[in-house]
């Protein structure tokens, strides 16, 4: 018996289902059956088509069908039996070498000063100390520190630091606020 309830619940469709089937029952219903309560439409008149008067067409013997057809032009035959080579071609020869001029071996000039100012501390007024950088890298300097062993800080006063390229001797005055 209970193999029987279980083969019954496993054929019935979900619930959720019913409402959804009730509602196409009914509507078969009526499309099957009729409605007479709707009211019929009568069918619209037929509408007589006039045809367009055109104008009549030429006779065929008056067509100029020669201009109608083209000559192909001429092809030329190629030889699909042409013999190929596959060996490679030859390398272009290499451009000749740029000689190195000494000028440009040489640099033109002192580099340009590659540190921004990013601060100062005063410690107590007996020195103060400038927060240079570089790239990623900050550096802290007094007057007289070097900088990276390149660069030296010579003064820090009215507004701008004086710092030296230690191999050129190159000055270059660093303008900072106030």
């Amino acid at each position: 018996m209970n193999a029987l309830r279980a083969l019954a619940a496993w054929c019935a469709p979900p619930r959720r289902w019913a409402p959804g089937t009730v509602g196409l029952l009914a509507v078969g219903a009526l499309v099957l059956l009729g409605d007479d309560a709707a009211p019929v439409k009568a069918a619209p008149a037929p509408v007589e088509r006039v045809a367009a008067a055109l104008p009549p067409s030429p006779p065929a013997s008056a067509l100029a069908l020669e201009r109608l057809r083209r000559e192909a032009p001429p092809r030329e035959v190629a030889d699909l039996f042409v013999g190929h080579s596959w060996t490679p071609r030859p390398a272009l020869p290499a451009p000749p070498p740029v000689a190195a001029s000494a000028a440009a071996a040489e640099p033109s000039g002192p580099p340009p000063l590659p540190f921004a100012y990013v601060g100062r501390f005063d410690e107590d007024g007996r020195r103060t100390v400038y927060y240079l950088e570089r790239g990623a890298a900050v550096f802290t300097v007094g007057a007289g520190d070097a900088i990276d062993a390149e660069y030296r800080l010579d003064a820090g006063a009215a507004g701008e630091l004086t710092i030296t390229h230690a191999p050129s001797q190159t000055r270059y005055v660093l303008r900072i606020p106030e």
